[in-house]
């Protein structure tokens, strides 16, 4: 840093005694703490101060820094030798006119105050915004969505804005609204006062309120989408799921030709087969998937794709493998190769295809506790099943599905058998007729293997007439190449 005088401190004081040196022919660096200079002086009048104030930001001779501290001081043969540290004020200078329209679009309130997260104060210069670091809620979501931005929007009744934040870190608001893990509601702190913001719904929300708006032909213009200048590269996604399709999105986005394979019949993947009609409207996801292909993504449907080399010497320069974990598992145990053992994914596809499943009076048990065997179980209800029991190795209150699921599949008459293992699929003349089970104390999983007890004298068998798998997923690599070229 090249300057004959250090001044550090934006105080009057300060900012007179660099008026005087830099009047006296000498280069002055000053630094100031805060993100703007000594601004609450009583004693002198704030016009007298903003005059000062704007005297000094323009005087030839003095560089000013805010938003600064002092990191190291050396001293050397040539003068001291000074190390400085920026903080960001998280606005672009280069842009700001100290306008103020910025403070009157900001949805934010400082807590305690009345004064909204970015500000000027009636000072010169460039506008700051204060954080304190990234909030818990946005710093857990993995889509990293401006969590307290859009809330704080919703507040003000400013939808367009916030399903508009929402979307430029993920596509599928209507989807989150109705099928996420909310991990973001238990790091709310909002908590720590009462209860926790109820994230989700007001996400599902402001969905429904553009979708509804849009049926109605009542359509707001949405923030324009930026689409960077075409890169002359080819990208293959494989795979019309949840990944394949944001990854789509964005790389469009940056100017990059997409193209997504999809072998079903239908995009969306896990989203479409695998979350069942009642929990996410297939209209609702089929409006959010023509979004992106409206902005120039290009979609082949019924196309396995089985030859990965064959795409990158057919002109694409980049695949992505998006083909998620399609494959249900069973355990090896007697009888479960039988035909009426069902894979729950598959139930789930063959259901979300509109295929014809008939389980008039039929009792069926599924095997898991998870999410999967949740929409497995209540699908199953849902075909005509008379009787539909979920067992799995975890007790009632460590269930792996979430809790608000669990609660309504109850309401509906599913039966919960938790906390037990699995030991024989049992066949009368021929036919499945029960799941012999043993009771267990359930340890956790030690090395991807469960860690259980079996009670004895607990033995018992639950009735069934179909059996459905739902105790983990896998991803079917089957279409890469066997060299793994």
């Amino acid at each position: 840093m090249d300057a004959d005088v250090l001044v550090i401190g934006g105080s009057v004081a300060g900012l007179q005694a660099a008026l005087d040196l830099a009047d006296a022919g000498l280069q002055v660096q000053l630094i100031e703490s805060s993100p703007f200079l000594d601004q609450n002086n009583a004693k002198v009048p704030p016009y007298l101060l903003r005059a000062r104030q704007l005297e000094l930001l323009k005087h030839p001779n003095i560089r000013t820094r805010t938003n600064a501290g002092l990191d190291s001081l050396e001293a050397g043969a040539d003068g001291f030798h000074l190390g400085l540290v920026q903080h960001p004020r998280y606005i672009d200078l280069a842009r700001c006119t100290a306008c103020g329209a910025c403070i009157e679009a900001c949805p934010v309130i400082v807590p305690g105050t009345d004064r909204k997260a970015i500000y000027l104060d009636g000072q010169p210069g460039c506008a700051a915004i204060d954080k304190a670091g990234m909030a818990p809620c946005a710093h857990t979501c993995p889509a990293g969505i401006h969590v307290q931005g859009y809330v704080a929007l919703i507040a003000q009744g400013r939808y367009r804005e916030a399903i508009d934040l929402i979307r430029e870190a993920m596509p599928f608001p209507s989807v989150c609204g109705r099928v996420c893990n909310h991990a973001c509601e238990a790091e709310c702190t909002r908590g720590v006062v009462d209860e926790a913001v109820n994230i989700m719904a007001l996400k599902r929300f402001v969905a429904d309120w553009e979708y509804d708006r849009w049926c109605q032909g009542e359509r707001e213009p949405a923030r324009p989408v930026e689409i960077s200048a075409p890169t002359g590269k080819q990208v293959a996604i494989i795979g019309a799921g949840p990944a394949g399709l944001t990854a789509a999105r964005d790389l469009n986005r940056a100017g990059h030709r997409v193209t997504v394979f999809e072998a079903l019949p239908v995009a969306g993947g896990m989203m479409r087969v695998g979350i069942p009609e009642h929990r996410l409207p297939d209209r609702l996801l089929d409006w959010e998937i023509q979004r992106i292909l409206d902005e120039g993504v290009t979609l082949q449907l019924y196309t396995r794709v089985d030859d990965i080399p064959g795409l990158l010497q057919n002109g694409y320069d980049a695949v992505l493998i998006a083909t998620g974990a399609h494959l249900a598992k069973r355990l090896p145990i007697p009888n479960a190769d039988h035909p009426d053992n069902w894979l729950s994914l598959d139930l789930l596809r063959r259901a979300a295809l509109g295929e014809r499943i008939d389980l008039s009076g039929m009792r069926v048990v599924v095997l898991g506790g998870g999410n999967v065997a949740l929409d497995s179980a209540r699908t199953a209800l849902r075909l005509g099943a008379s009787e539909v029991c979920m067992a799995c190795l975890e007790p009632r209150g460590e269930m792996p599905g979430f809790e608000w699921e669990i609660v309504v599949a109850e309401e509906e008459g599913i039966q919960l058998c938790p906390g037990r293992t699995f030991k024989e699929i049992v066949l009368t003349d021929g036919r499945i007729t029960g799941v012999r089970c043993v009771e267990v104390v359930f340890r956790g999983f030690k090395d991807g293997r469960p860690d259980i007890d079996e009670i004895p004298g607990s033995e018992h068998v639950l009735p069934a007439d179909r059996v459905v798998w739902a105790i983990g997923q896998a991803a079917d690599l089957s279409f890469l190449p066997a060299d793994g070229s």
